[in-house]
């Protein structure tokens, strides 16, 4: 087992494969289980910057687990200059369910290029974009939201939050027209036919009745 590189926040590691057939890879870190793997390799996420760990890695298949590999140490490097804020976010035309979003690309004075951009609507991460514009679904009608961006670079530093746009939801309406009939001047059994959905408002007469669509 070998450690293949490391950022602040990861570390990739792989080994060769055993004897037999295994069925998968038990990845243990400091000797929990962090994680599983089909294949030969694995990047372990989340980590803390400037830390050493120690991993090792579990065959099993149906007959069971192998003992562990040896230890290997990985020790991620030193935290990043985070991105630039992303600037001049803008919202474009809603409609009842969407908000169209747009931005100007992040730049860095850090050693490691950005990589992409999180979403932030209210506050909470809801997409992820590598880039410069995002469209959110999923919203409710006449409804006002806030957004924000962040950039993020290869390292998994962060930069801090974009000026807020706040965006409303279109509302959706319904229409009415009215329409007389003069049904008072029909003679008795007479029709009067209206094409369209349609509902009558009033006091009907023994002469006449309307419902239903047509």
């Amino acid at each position: 087992m070998t450690v293949t590189g490391t950022t602040s926040t990861t570390a990739s590691l792989s080994w060769t494969a055993p004897a037999g057939s295994p069925t998968g890879y038990k990845i243990l870190r400091n000797g929990t289980q962090v994680g599983t793997s089909t294949g030969t390799s694995y990047t372990d996420t989340g980590l803390t910057a400037s830390t050493g760990y120690s991993y090792t890695v579990e065959a099993y298949n149906s007959a069971g687990t192998s003992a562990a590999s040896a230890a290997v140490t990985a020790t991620t490097s030193a935290p990043g200059v985070a991105p630039n804020a992303p600037t001049g976010l803008t919202a474009g035309t809603v409609t009842t369910s969407t908000v169209p979003l747009s931005w100007t690309a992040a730049g860095t004075s850090g050693s490691y290029p950005v990589a992409g951009y999180y979403v932030l609507r209210n506050g909470t991460r809801v997409a992820t974009t590598t880039g410069t514009s995002y469209t959110d679904t999923g919203l409710t009608p006449g409804t006002g939201y806030s957004y924000t961006v962040e950039a993020y670079d290869t390292d998994g530093d962060v930069s801090a939050a974009s000026t807020a746009v706040a965006a409303t939801t279109a509302t959706g309406y319904t229409q009415t027209v009215d329409v007389t009939v003069p049904v008072n001047t029909a003679a008795t059994g007479d029709g009067v036919y209206l094409d369209g959905n349609f509902s009558v408002l009033g006091n009907g007469g023994g002469d006449w009745a309307a419902s239903g669509s047509r």
